[in-house]
């Protein structure tokens, strides 16, 4: 083999190092976009997040700590049980590795919700960086993205330690700056107008696409593999009816 033909393979080499390092986009599809779920919850105040253990749907409200709410649905979204907590929330997340439930609060602490004592337990004060953030556990419990007042953070969990940030990574208005919802391998975030941004977990922008409008700020979650959104109750304190709507993306999104 003379020079020329080493050359040759060795350009061959580098061009094909280089393409197995390209990482693939991952587009949505709309006509795959499909309401897969969807159910009616009566409760005090804001929709804001919901979460599924593996067998339940749990909700958590927001809007007036006075007026708290956890509720338990089955898979088909039928009430199982409904229990009154003193938390203003702002996000709901399972983490699968100890089997519990967390919530967020607008006074920025990690709380633990017991289905069976109906009770929440302070975990850690001061825990997040935005009041308003409603942040996103990822579904292997190990990470936890905050976004607040549009700056990403990435956290481990449950220490909270932060592994990166990255700021302006939303400049939409406030409170839309400060929701996310994050699946195995995606990030998610939404504007007023209901168009969803996806991002990799490196939070490189991928696809964009859209869902309804007037969907809560807050309520934007990935939860039992389908992303999920409210129609808000605005329930103050004598409570109203809010609407929960799950979409499947369909299943190259996971």
């Amino acid at each position: 083999m003379n020079a020329k033909d080493l050359r040759f393979f060795a350009v061959a080499a580098l061009m094909l190092a280089a393409t197995a390092c390209v990482t693939s986009v991952v587009s949505i599809n709309p006509d795959r976009i499909q309401q897969a779920v969807t159910f009616d919850e009566e409760t005090y105040y804001h929709n804001v997040g919901i979460a599924w253990d593996g067998e339940q749907y749990f909700t958590v409200n927001g809007g007036n700590e006075n007026s708290g709410q956890v509720n338990e649905f089955d898979s088909d979204g039928e009430l199982v049980s409904s229990a009154d907590v003193e938390v203003d929330g702002r996000a709901i997340f399972y983490c699968p590795s100890d089997r519990k439930l967390y919530i967020k609060s607008f006074s920025r602490s990690l709380l633990t919700y017991d289905p069976d004592a109906e009770e929440v337990t302070d975990v850690r004060a001061d825990a997040f960086h935005g009041e308003q953030s409603s942040p996103a556990l990822s579904p292997d419990g190990k990470t936890i993205y905050e976004l607040a007042d549009g700056t990403l953070h990435v956290m481990s969990f449950p220490a909270l330690k932060e592994i990166r940030r990255i700021r302006q990574f939303s400049t939409q208005a406030d409170p839309y700056n400060s929701t996310i919802a994050a699946s195995r391998q995606h990030l998610f975030t939404w504007d007023e107008s209901g168009t969803v941004s996806m991002y990799d977990l490196k939070g490189r922008f991928e696809s964009s696409f859209q869902l309804e409008s007037g969907l809560h700020p807050m309520s934007l979650t990935w939860a039992n593999g389908m992303l999920w959104g409210a129609i808000d109750a605005d329930g103050k304190d004598e409570g109203a009816v809010g609407t929960w709507h799950g979409y499947s993306l369909g299943t190259d999104v996971k």
